[in-house]
């Protein structure tokens, strides 16, 4: 059975986020993943079923910085030279999203938001501290006891549900607190 989040509906929260917060109007952009892979495809399709939803918002540009860091970077300050007049950006995973929030603050353009995906602590962090706008964190501490669970029931009964789906919650800065505590207790 799978355990795990829904992946396309993650880029489609994180799409309608971001929508939302430039007001359904203006250009937007996506860092996507390892391209192929079937996790990075899920998140962008839900990303554009998103922005496709909402008539002002345009995505106009796109990179790809294969989930690390030092080329969201990279993907980020291209992103801004050929278009300085973007709102937001969506990151397909958080440490893609952090390199982007760098870029954009060694370039004084603090006023670009940044959204990703994952739910690593550091990435809650900087939703904490305003470094990204939002983060939509998965919550592998909840995959873990599903699989727990699940697994008991299987041998008690024979049977699983598949797929079984794990929520994932919207961080923002009014709610990421106890998200960046449940990680810390449990050692990260």
């Amino acid at each position: 059975s799978f355990i795990g989040s829904d992946n396309t509906e993650g880029g489609r929260m994180a799409g309608k986020f971001l929508a939302e917060q430039i007001g359904g109007s203006g250009d937007v952009a996506v860092i996507r993943g390892r391209l192929g892979n079937p996790v990075e495809l899920q998140r962008y399709t839900g990303f554009m079923e998103a922005i496709d939803a909402v008539d002002g918002v345009n995505m106009v540009a796109e990179g790809v910085a294969n989930w690390e860091a030092d080329q969201g970077f990279t993907v980020m300050e291209d992103l801004l030279v050929a278009n300085p007049q973007i709102k937001g950006v969506f990151a397909e995973a958080d440490r893609m999203a952090l390199g982007a929030a760098q870029a954009l603050i060694a370039n004084g353009r603090e006023d670009i938001l940044v959204v990703g995906l994952d739910g690593i602590v550091e990435a809650l962090r900087g939703v904490q501290d305003g470094t990204l706008a939002a983060d939509v964190a998965q919550r592998p501490d909840l995959m873990g006891e599903y699989a727990v669970t699940s697994g008991k029931t299987y041998l008690e009964t024979g049977k699983i549900e598949n797929p079984i789906i794990t929520p994932m919650t919207l961080a923002v800065k009014d709610n990421v607190d106890p998200l960046i505590r449940a990680w810390v207790d449990l050692g990260f």
